[in-house]
C-alpha cells in the first residue's frame, strides 16, 4: 500500500460506442524517482520505459477539434513490439486513428508485463487525445514511466483485460451514522477497510486502515463482514485476494442508509452511488471529486430568453477547496462556451483526496445537456466511466 505524492490528473472525454461512455485521463506531475512496481495477484502491468516522445512523425488527422479515444495496445513479452488493436466492428474512422497512433508508437519500448516473475504478452487500455494540425497526441498509460499507477479505475480495467479480475462488490448493508449537517466544509467522513477474501468471496481478514468517525469503526468492520463479493479470478480460477473498501459518510445522505447494490440504480443521487466503492489497492488518489450542489445530476441556471443550448463536454478543474472552473469546452460557438463556463463556475465539489486525506487539484470531464436555456442534465464522467460492458468492448479488440 503506497501513499501518493500530490499531483494533477486530467481526465478527458469520452468514447461513445454502443451507448457507453469511456473516459479518462492525463496528466500527472510526479517526482522522477521510480516507485516500487505495482503487483496484483502476481501480475505486473507493462509501462513505458520513457516519457512519450515529443517529436512529430506520426500521420496527421483530418480533424478540426481534439478527439479522445480509449484504445487497446498489445505489447510483446520483450516490450519492443507494440500493436494498436482494432475493434472487430471497426469502421473507416477507427482505422484512421489506429494508423496515426501506430505511426507514433511504432518505436516505443515498454518494460513488459510479468506474471509470477515471467515476462508475458499483455494488453492495456490507453487513452489518447488526438489533436489537429499535426500536434503530437496526448497519451495516458495505465502505469507511467516511473512505475506509478495514475488512476485506480484504469488500473482495475487493465488488470481485467489481462484476465486478472479483482473482487467485485455485489451488496453492502445499510449503515447507521451520526454525521454533521451539510455546511461549507470541504470534507466528508469516511472509513477505509482492508479485506482478504477467500476463493468464495468471503472475508478471512478485515482490518481498519483509516476511519474519520472512530466511534463507527466496529460498525463498518461488521458491515464489511456481511458484505457480498464475487471472488477474484485469475485465468478463470477463483483465488484469494486483497481488496480495499471505502465507505463514505456524506452529510447530504439520510441515515440509516439503504443497502448498496451493484450496479447502483440510475435514480440514486451521486453520493448514494459513491457511498461504497472498491479498489484493488490504495495506489493513486483515494477519492475523486464528488459534486455537492448537483448531486442529483440536475442543475438550473438563470433562463436566457430566446436562447437554447444543446450539449457539450467540459474539461473541469476542481481545486483543493472544491471550487470548479471550466478549462475547455467542446464547442466552437462562443455563446455556448460562455454558457457552459457559467454552469461550471456555479458547481461545488468535495475535492479529490489522497489516502492521508490531503486534498489535491484535479481535472476531469463532465458532460452537460441543456433542456432549453436553464435546465441542465449533468454526467460527472470521471466517476462513472468504469462500466463492466467497457471491459467486454475493449476485450473485443483484435
Amino acid at each position: 500500500m503506497t501513499a501518493t505524492s500530490k499531483f494533477l490528473i486530467e481526465i478527458l472525454p469520452t468514447l461513445r460506442k454502443a451507448g457507453l461512455f469511456c473516459l479518462l485521463v492525463f496528466v500527472a506531475a510526479l517526482p522522477s524517482t521510480a516507485a516500487e512496481r505495482p503487483v496484483y495477484l502476481g501480475f505486473e502491468l507493462p509501462y513505458p520505459k520513457a516519457a512519450a516522445p515529443t517529436a512529430t512523425g506520426f500521420a496527421d488527422l483530418p480533424i478540426e477539434f481534439d478527439s479522445i479515444r480509449v484504445m487497446t495496445l498489445g505489447i510483446s513479452a520483450d516490450g519492443r513490439h507494440v500493436s494498436v488493436q482494432l475493434p472487430k466492428d471497426h469502421d473507416e474512422g477507427d482505422l484512421v486513428f489506429v494508423t496515426s497512433l501506430f505511426s507514433y508508437l511504432k518505436d516505443f519500448e515498454f518494460e513488459p508485463a510479468r506474471f509470477r516473475g515471467e515476462a508475458v504478452e499483455s494488453r492495456i487500455p490507453v487513452v489518447v487525445r488526438f489533436r489537429p494540425e499535426g500536434i503530437i497526441p496526448n497519451l495516458q498509460f495505465v502505469v507511467d514511466e516511473n512505475a506509478r499507477v495514475l488512476d485506480y479505475d484504469l488500473y482495475s480495467l487493465a488488470l481485467s483485460l489481462n484476465d486478472i479480475h479483482p473482487p467485485t462488490l455485489n451488496w453492502f448493508p445499510g449503515l447507521r451514522a451520526v454525521v454533521r449537517e451539510p455546511d461549507t466544509s470541504s470534507f466528508y467522513d469516511y472509513a477505509l477497510v482492508r479485506l482478504v477474501l477467500d476463493e468464495r468471496g468471503r472475508a478471512t481478514e478485515i482490518t481498519a486502515v483509516r476511519n474519520t468517525l472512530p466511534g463507527f469503526t466496529h460498525q463498518t468492520l461488521t458491515a464489511c463482514n456481511w458484505a457480498e463479493f464475487d471472488p477474484a479470478r485469475v485465468h478463470d480460477s477463483a483465488v484469494s485476494a486483497e481488496v480495499y473498501v471505502m465507505i463514505s459518510f456524506f452529510p447530504e445522505l439520510s441515515y440509516p442508509s439503504l443497502p448498496w447494490t451493484r450496479p447502483p440504480g440510475d435514480s440514486l443521487m451521486v453520493q448514494a452511488k459513491m457511498s461504497v466503492s472498491v479498489r484493488p489497492d490504495t495506489l493513486c488518489l483515494l477519492a475523486k471529486p464528488i459534486p455537492r450542489n448537483a448531486y442529483t445530476e440536475k442543475f438550473t441556471l438563470t433562463e436566457v430568453p430566446g436562447a437554447s443550448f444543446s450539449s457539450a463536454t467540459v474539461l473541469t478543474e476542481v481545486d483543493t477547496l472544491g471550487h470548479a472552473r471550466g478549462l475547455r469546452v467542446g464547442s466552437s460557438y462562443e455563446a455556448t462556451v460562455r454558457r457552459f463556463r457559467t454552469l461550471v463556475n456555479q458547481l461545488h465539489f468535495y475535492p479529490a483526496i489522497t489516502i492521508d486525506q490531503t486534498p489535491v487539484m484535479f481535472a476531469g470531464p463532465l458532460e452537460a445537456r441543456f433542456v432549453g436555456s436553464a435546465d441542465v442534465r449533468i454526467r460527472f464522467l470521471w466517476l462513472f466511466w468504469q462500466n463492466p460492458a467497457l471491459v467486454n468492448y475493449l476485450s473485443d479488440y483484435q
